[in-house]
């Protein structure tokens, strides 16, 4: 059918619209949230006085898609799933009462049958291999490439279990973090335009213990500069009232514009007190990622509970070892940055050699990355008193 019509099928109105959204809109909140605006409040309607059934028809592609909502939201909806590889340990098994088209009684009708389940019995068989066989469904997992799309289309799980770059089992949550002897660093990644397909703005506020790192918020939105810059400013003076060791962190972009636009933050900031520093790019994103990944691998971050966590793991899990493969990773990079620039305020993991095998190179390196203000009298030499951070390092 063209277009976007209604028609009926077997006894079935249907309304031809495709897939609720693509790939990249469904990883939006924005443009998922239209879908289910549409289902919730224009399809609800539709037939209600004869009791009609709705049916959604989709592949999976992130978890705010449509059929998530309806999960999320209808607790009598029934979900019919049929993976490209058949999970022995999580079979499809539903209450829907359907007809086996391949048997028929002796006048010819098919045979009534009662709760469907995936009659696949062989670990990773395949759901059809008369059309899609071994060599069509290696095609299409190459053409996909990472393991996020490949979860979501052919398995039909959002976000993939194990997670690529960082690890699902690497994510710790916790309801409360440490408010003294910490360092607090709130981190920016900034985006300029409004636009559909512009990148987001996002800061993510750690706090390091000398420990563990506690991903305490993350934000993100889009807005025009002025209206950006306010918001900035308003959540940046929010933390520095709250922490008494707090940096903001802004990223330098290439070009003289990326560094006027960092200075103009940084003024803005600074004339209100707050501690800042600006960081240019000497890696590729995932290489950038590193220290955040290394931490999470040992099981030294953790995650404070808040309606951002969501969003936040679903794009950390679509993340790989070329890049992200959902649509954004703004959050992912200034919770990145975050954390490296509360582990060097801390001094955390600094060389623990005498000066004299200190090459140039480091000293260098270890000057840059110099702690100001209060926390230097607590990395200049050890303390006796354990109470204080000095004892740690």
């Amino acid at each position: 059918m063209s277009k976007n019509h209604n028609y009926f099928a077997g006894g079935a109105l249907v309304h031809n619209c495709d897939d609720p959204h693509s790939p990249k809109q469904a990883l939006d909140p924005n443009q998922a949230h239209k879908a289910s605006e549409k289902w919730s409040k224009v399809f609800a309607s539709r037939g209600i006085t004869k009791d009609v059934k709705r049916v959604c028809a989709a592949q999976r592609l992130g978890e705010l898609d449509l059929s998530g909502y309806i999960m999320d939201n209808e607790p009598k909806a029934v979900h019919l799933r049929i993976p490209m590889w058949y999970e022995a340990d999580d079979p499809c098994k539903t209450t829907l009462d359907y007809f086996d088209i391949d048997s028929t009684d002796k006048d010819g009708n098919f045979k009534p049958m009662k709760s469907w389940e995936d009659p696949r019995t062989e670990e990773k068989q395949l759901m059809w291999p008369e059309l899609m066989n071994e060599e069509r469904v290696d095609r299409l997992k190459r053409g996909l490439r990472n393991a996020h799309m490949i979860s979501a289309q052919m398995q039909q799980r959002p976000t993939t279990p194990s997670g690529d770059f960082f690890q699902n089992d690497w994510f710790s949550f916790v309801d409360d973090y440490p408010k003294d002897g910490i360092v607090a660093v709130r981190a920016w990644d900034k985006a300029a335009s409004t636009g559909k397909k512009a990148d987001y703005t996002a800061g993510a506020l750690v706090v390091f213990d000398g420990e563990f790192f506690y991903i305490v918020h993350v934000c993100r939105g889009k807005w025009e500069r002025k209206e950006r810059d306010t918001f900035i400013l308003d959540t940046c003076l929010r933390d520095y009232e709250q922490y008494g060791q707090y940096f903001a962190l802004f990223e330098q972009e290439p070009g003289a514009g990326g560094k006027e636009s960092a200075e103009i933050s940084s003024q803005n900031l600074r004339s209100h007190g707050i501690k800042v520093r600006i960081e240019k790019p000497t890696s590729s994103k995932p290489v950038m990622w590193d220290t955040l990944q290394e931490k999470m691998a040992l099981g030294k971050v953790r995650i404070v509970r808040g309606p951002w966590n969501d969003m936040w793991k679903m794009e950390m899990l679509s993340a790989g070892p070329d890049g992200v493969y959902g649509s954004n990773d703004d959050m992912i990079d200034s919770t990145a940055a975050a954390v490296r620039k509360a582990a060097k305020a801390m001094g955390y993991g600094k060389i623990n050699r005498p000066l004299l095998l200190v090459t140039e190179e480091e000293q260098r390196e270890m000057a840059q990355d110099e702690p100001t203000d209060d926390f230097s009298r607590y990395l200049s030499a050890p303390s006796e008193d354990e109470n204080t951070l000095g004892v740690s390092w």
